[in-house]
């Protein structure tokens, strides 16, 4: 076990590769289940997936289905961060 980075030790750590690419079709069908749930959900600012499922069990469901679960998490996390960003923003244009 020495300094040298390509030891037999280190093989344990690199990450595999066995995410499937999404085609475009179904990258579409992703943002198509994603707008359907967020336009159910409206305005409720909410990023718990227990909450969302429940008030939008349905399209929760088809946006699961649709998405691969790192995208999941993320368009959820980035909705509550553009809703937050334009409630600032609405705060701040009602200041001036």
């Amino acid at each position: 076990m020495g300094w040298w980075p390509f030891s037999s030790n280190q093989e344990k750590d690199v990450p595999s590769s066995k995410a499937k690419t999404l085609t475009r079709e179904e990258r579409q069908a992703c943002w198509d289940a994603r707008d359907q749930l967020f336009s159910c959900l409206g305005d409720k600012p909410t990023n718990d997936t227990d909450e969302i499922r429940k008030l939008c069990p349905k399209e929760f469901k088809k946006y699961e289905g649709a998405c691969a679960a790192s995208w999941i998490d993320y368009f959820i996390k980035r909705r509550m961060l553009e809703m937050r960003q334009q409630a600032t923003q609405a705060s701040n244009t009602q200041i001036d």
